[in-house]
């Protein structure tokens, strides 16, 4: 993550934030916590690819902190590539160099904070939900991106001008390029990083308890429900299997072997070190793994071993819409029906390679879509919804349609939130009580350190006695009544929302607004994991409940 300076002209809201978010790494210092697994370095960065691994070992010895050829072999190295590698290594030395001088994290086993202290988690209405806070979103440009303005490129390809007004976020230096504010018209180059800094808000999720299949010093295998993606990506950070095994089990640094899609329940592995991250993705790269997945679909799936090998290609990359045709990659899917209720048949699934949603677009492709399929279960491929290809529509208008169904099912508005403007308003008091005790600390006599400490440390108690009582009566009968007490995944009871912990920003939209739970049926799919099988090890969860051959759909619609 790289931490942006702090502007002259910052908001109240997000100075006290900042101060609060200050104050519990402060907190982690002194209680230092343990950690398990690898020294808490930039989790984002790691997760996603083995090769990271190699790159932050050697970022950690001594030798290695210079950014660039330091050497004459490395320098002969760089004289040996093609002009094109050449390009992407100097853009590559360039990020980390960047990297290394702005973020806030470290590779130090002992940084004295953590990541995992920037905000927490309450459980609402069955949700797992997550405080707003700010964060700096950070990115290498694209290709496609080149000789295009901030505008353009944040209107068309991101979700973030529905809320924001791009313009004024770019004027007042929210959005930068290479850590600096740039006017208006500057045009993207090649080499540049984006930065936006905002006011952070993640989707709920569901709040039911992760199950732990197997855990031991090489990984961690859990049981993964659906809603929850594997790692952060979208609006979700906090609310990814990778900070929720972090906060909660207080593993760092977990990497991952393969990836779920976020609706998709089941086994789910991260290791913990580089070696069992390539004895893994070496087995699943070189195909030694048999996967296997159960899904529930509409109408009868024919009896036997039905075989799709269509290839897969890419209908929207802003999206991530995949379908069936000649212009995609090889695929193939090997389908056997294990029940049928009536209405919905039970499929077992074994995809033989592993394209984005290959098997919920091969089903689709079939004609038999997964029931609550809200991607691919669409009449936006056509009256047929995809069956044999037979889409009658073009990519932009599939794409164009799918995004007004997306925008219509997700983030529905409420109103305005009416405890907003209660907030803000206590904030800016606090804010300002601040501000006359450091000016009456400054005009009065000074005190002994040890008697002024001990005063300000029992007003502080005093205060927050009296702020916990007050949420505490704040908080509705039905959140403070626990019937059936629902834990984490460490064992501790599921906190509820808590007033004191919630630092709204006047300069965000979203905590203006008061949005609707998602329904049931938005945050579950039924396709699930059931086995990942290698050359010597073998993991397994036990069927689903709405993979028994009697079951009945009897959620929301």
């Amino acid at each position: 993550m790289i931490i942006l300076p702090h502007r002259i002209n910052v908001e109240i809201s997000k100075r006290i934030v900042c101060s609060h978010q200050f104050s519990k790494m402060t907190d982690v210092q002194n209680s230092k916590p343990e950690v398990h697994g690898d020294s808490q370095i930039d989790i984002e960065s790691n997760h996603q690819t083995a090769g990271n691994d190699t790159e932050n070992s050697s970022s950690q010895h001594p030798s290695s902190s210079h950014a660039g050829p330091s050497n004459t072999t490395e320098q002969l190295t760089l004289a040996n590539l093609s002009g094109k590698a050449r390009r992407a290594l100097i853009r590559k030395e360039k990020y980390k160099e960047l990297k290394r001088k702005n973020k806030g994290l470290t590779s130090n086993p002992n940084p004295g904070y953590s990541i995992f202290s920037e905000t927490e988690y309450y459980f609402e209405n069955g949700l797992r939900k997550v405080y707003p806070y700010f964060y700096a979103f950070s990115t290498f440009v694209k290709g496609r991106w080149f000789k295009r303005t901030l505008c353009d490129i944040f209107t068309t390809e991101f979700s973030l001008a529905k809320e924001y007004d791009v313009e004024t976020l770019v004027k007042e230096g929210h959005i930068t390029v290479n850590g600096r504010a740039v006017s208006l018209d500057y045009k993207i180059k090649q080499g540049d990083i984006v930065e936006n800094n905002i006011h952070r808000h993640e989707n709920p999720v569901t709040g039911e308890r992760i199950e732990v299949i197997e855990d031991n010093k090489d990984l961690i295998v859990v049981n993964k429900p659906s809603s929850i993606p594997c790692h952060p990506c979208g609006g979700y950070r906090y609310n990814s299997m990778i900070f929720i095994l972090g906060k909660e089990l207080g593993y760092a640094n977990l990497r991952t072997a393969y990836r779920l899609d976020r609706l998709t329940s089941g086994v789910l592995f991260f290791t913990k070190n580089e070696a069992a991250t390539r004895k893994y993705i070496d087995d699943i790269t070189n195909r030694n793994v048999e996967k296997v997945y159960v899904c529930r679909v509409e109408g009868e799936f024919p009896e036997g071993e039905v075989v799709c090998e269509q290839p897969i290609a890419k209908v929207s990359s802003k999206l991530g819409i995949m379908r069936c045709g000649e212009d995609g990659k090889p695929s193939k899917t090997t389908f056997t029906r294990l029940s049928f209720n009536g209405k919905t048949s039970v499929v077992q699934c074994k995809p033989h390679t592993g394209r984005t949603h290959q098997i919920r677009v091969h089903l689709q492709y079939l004609g038999f879509p997964i029931v609550n399929d809200p991607c691919y279960n669409s009449l936006c491929f056509g009256p047929e919804k995809g069956k044999g290809g037979n889409y009658q529509l073009t990519d932009e208008q599939i794409h164009k349609l799918k995004e007004q169904e997306h925008n219509k099912e997700m983030w529905t508005v409420k109103g305005d939130n009416l405890d907003y403007p209660k907030r803000i308003q206590e904030l800016r008091k606090e804010e300002k009580g601040k501000d006359s005790e450091d000016l009456n600390d400054v005009s009065q006599d000074p005190e002994p350190d040890s008697k002024r400490t001990k005063l300000d440390s029992d007003v502080k108690s005093d205060t927050a006695s009296v702020e916990s009582f007050t949420s505490d009566c704040d908080v509705p009968s039905s959140v403070q009544t626990h019937g059936e007490q629902r834990l984490t995944m460490d064992g501790k009871p599921q906190p509820p929302f808590q007033w004191e912990k919630w630092f709204p920003s006047e300069s965000c939209p979203q905590c203006k607004k008061q949005y609707l739970d998602p329904k049931p049926s938005q945050l579950r799919l039924y396709l699930h994991a059931l086995s990942y099988k290698g050359p010597d090890w073998h993991y397994q969860t036990s069927m689903p409940r709405w993979a028994e051959p009697d079951w009945e759909d009897d959620t929301d619609t």
